[in-house]
């Protein structure tokens, strides 16, 4: 016999060799347990899981003990069926020597001797730990996206869906039968530019995650806003299989913040663009002079007998009369011409790419039209006319430069005899500035760099059953050389058109502050008027913050309260949002002056964070005689109430109108009967409002 054949084993050992190294290399868990439950042999991944040294002895040891506790008597069960000669299947948990837990599943068999006698119990344990963490999260993640507010589709990479979830059907109107096998293209409404699209799969192509707003078609054919994000999926390798879409219907945000934009760029009592858009919109036509020279045309109209109408027919007429008068202008100029108004009757008109010749003509079109207009109001009517300024622009100039020569030749116009236009001449400045407004101009810059305004305080006190304490309006009045101080309806309306009014507002709110800031008893608080120019201008609110960190300690912000009017707000509803609740976080209150006048202003009120309402005192005057006014009162306090907003009646000047406010429940009144405005330095805090007191009485 050869060497070779020498080596040769018998069948039986090599068939106990062959399982011993398949014992050994067995990536499972194989151990032989016996009848008792003892471990009589393991291998080495066994002892991976049962976190035992080679060198420890784990022989003799009961298998039981490395079985979760609360699932040894299920074991102890299932080892004793495979002992009466049973083959069992079941998953379970085992615990290390050093505490690491393992998902299991077994399988046991009984191992026969040559009689057919079970001698022990062979279990081979595969460890699923991480495949049942795997499914665990794949469970979690299917559950999420079937669940998602978001819709979910998943494309192949030629845009075929394969998978959409609950919520892209709901969003759609699409059947799982109607997009699955589909192409993706089955949303695009077509209303979306193309290059949005090419540029969506130039990015996801690209391996790159891609976000933006599209518009979707749902099965109906309404066309929807979606905020989308399309990302690719790889493979191990790297390579893009699928995509995934996820978006949400955003057309209720997106017609939320096309109105608030709207509103912010709008005048809301005509639809015409307001003073902001419109120098934002001069603003960019005189940056293109400077590379791309043209020549454009700007006109300041002025109503002829508005006040009229708006005094004899009262406010609501007068705000017909600006809507219709708005539709008369917009006819009356060509398209692509911007028609503002800047507020009360003052209008402006844009036209872009124009020449003065051009503007000329249609300027007179605007008179002609205005000429031939008739106002009816009832049994009443009125003939409206309107004095025209043209100003030529050539090279680019500050704006207020540019409104303050429009103005001077829409002054000239009305000084040749109105109803008519007058183009801008260096001598219309010279005339100007010799004429009423132009003096009062002058005075009111005299004021300021002079100090010649004061202020002035009228109390309003509480009149409802819970104790609150009186507070201050504040009211500014600018010093005659002779007589009475000059109230600010004279001043006021040149201040507002010639930019002023800031100033004005930020000399009574430093002077207010130093005032409360130098009281020697507890501060009251104080409430001051803002315009409009003042909240639509970021610099203000900073001012404002400034101002108050003067007085560090004394909290003085706590004790101010800022009024702004109805029709200012709805005029300016973004910029009013935005500069009470950043105020109001620095402590500070807000009142809603004169609500109720335009009686639009309803539907905003939930929007506005303010404190106080001030209702009207044209409802409020008077209000013992008229039903109808009693009713409006009424009204509007039971809208305060249902919005937790104190109410404020002003103009309360007799007797009998103090006792009617009081019975409608209004918080707050204000008015003669009150008390009146008193210079400021002679206002003395009473701590309590007494039901007898009346103008004498206020000191």
């Amino acid at each position: 016999m050869t060497d070779h054949q020498d080596t040769i084993l018998p069948v039986d050992m090599l068939e106990i060799r062959f399982l011993k190294t398949l014992f050994r290399a067995e990536s499972a868990m194989v151990v032989n347990i016996s009848h008792q439950g003892d471990i009589l042999a393991i291998n080495p991944a066994g002892l991976i899981l049962t976190e035992v040294e080679k060198n420890q002895s784990i022989i003799g040891h009961q298998f039981n003990e490395f079985i979760l506790p609360s699932e040894r008597e299920r074991f102890k069960r299932l080892h004793d069926r495979v002992i009466k000669g049973m083959s069992e299947t079941f998953s379970c948990q085992m615990v290390g020597l050093k505490g690491s837990v393992h998902h299991i599943e077994v399988h046991s068999n009984p191992v026969l001797d040559e009689s057919e006698t079970v001698i022990a119990h062979l279990c081979v344990a595969h460890d699923v730990t991480q495949l049942k963490s795997t499914k665990e999260q794949l469970r979690k993640l299917s559950n999420a996206i079937q669940n998602s507010p978001n819709a979910v589709v998943i494309t192949d990479t030629q845009g075929i869906i394969e998978y959409v979830n609950p919520m892209c059907l709901e969003i759609t109107g699409y059947t799982s039968n109607d997009v699955i096998g589909n192409s993706l293209r089955l949303f695009n409404s077509g209303e979306t530019p193309e290059e949005v699209h090419e540029m969506m799969w130039r990015t996801v192509y690209g391996g790159q995650v891609w976000r933006g707003e599209v518009r979707n078609k749902r099965k109906n054919g309404e066309v929807y806003w979606a905020q989308e994000s399309v990302s690719p999926i790889t493979d191990d390798f790297g390579v893009i299989t699928h995509f995934v879409s996820v978006h949400q219907d955003i057309t209720a945000a997106r017609q939320r913040s096309d109105q608030i934009d709207y509103h912010a760029s709008h005048d809301n009592l005509t639809g015409l663009v307001n003073r902001r858009e419109y120098e934002n919109r001069l603003t960019r036509v005189l940056n293109t002079l400077e590379h791309q020279p043209s020549e454009h045309v700007m006109c300041v109209l002025d109503l002829d007998r508005f006040k009229v109408v708006n005094d004899i027919c009262g406010h609501a007429a007068g705000d017909e009369l600006l809507r219709q008068i708005s539709r008369v202008l917009q006819e009356s100029v060509r398209r692509r011409d911007t028609v503002a108004r800047l507020g009360g009757d003052e209008f402006v008109v844009l036209m872009e790419h124009c020449t003065a010749k051009r503007g000329i003509g249609i300027a007179e079109t605007i008179v002609e039209n205005l000429s031939r207009f008739r106002f009816l109001w009832e049994d009443k009517s009125f003939s409206i006319g309107v004095s025209i300024g043209l100003l030529p622009i050539l090279n680019s100039a500050p704006i207020d430069l540019l409104m303050k020569n429009a103005d001077s030749a829409c002054y000239a116009a009305k000084n040749a005899g109105r109803n008519r236009v007058c183009v801008y001449k260096d001598q219309h400045q010279k005339d100007f500035q010799k004429s009423g407004e132009g003096v009062w101009v002058r005075r009111i810059q005299k004021a300021l760099e002079n100090d010649l305004f004061e202020l002035h305080a009228q109390p309003i006190v509480p009149i409802g059953n819970h104790a609150q304490p009186r507070f201050y309006e504040i009211l500014v009045r600018m010093r005659a050389v002779k007589g009475e101080p000059i109230l600010p309806g004279a001043f006021f309306p040149v201040s507002e058109r010639y930019s002023l009014i800031d100033k004005i507002d930020r000399w009574v709110v430093s002077n207010t502050l130093e005032w409360m800031a130098n009281q020697p008893r507890s501060i009251p608080m104080c409430s001051i008027n803002l315009s409009g120019a003042s909240i639509s201008d970021p610099s203000f609110e900073n001012f404002i913050k400034q101002e108050l960190e003067r007085y560090q300690g004394l909290d003085l912000a706590e004790k101010i309260c800022f009024e702004i009017s109805e029709t200012l707000v709805i005029a300016n509803l973004s910029d009013a949002i935005r500069f009470i609740n950043r105020l109001k976080q620095s402590g500070c209150h807000f009142c809603l002056d004169d609500f109720g006048s335009g009686l639009s202003s309803f539907s905003y009120l939930k929007s506005l964070p303010v404190d106080f309402l001030k209702i009207g005192g044209n409802f409020v005057k008077g209000i013992e005689d008229d039903p109808v006014q009693e009713a409006i009162v009424q009204s509007v306090n039971h809208i305060g109430r249902m919005m937790h907003r104190q109410t404020i009646a002003e103009c309360v000047e007799t007797r009998e109108t103090l006792e009617r406010v009081k019975e409608i429940g209004v918080d707050f009144a204000q008015g003669y009967e009150i008390g009146k405005p008193r210079l400021m330095h002679r206002v003395r805090q009473k701590r309590k409002y007494s039901q007898t007191e009346n103008a004498s009485g206020f000191s």
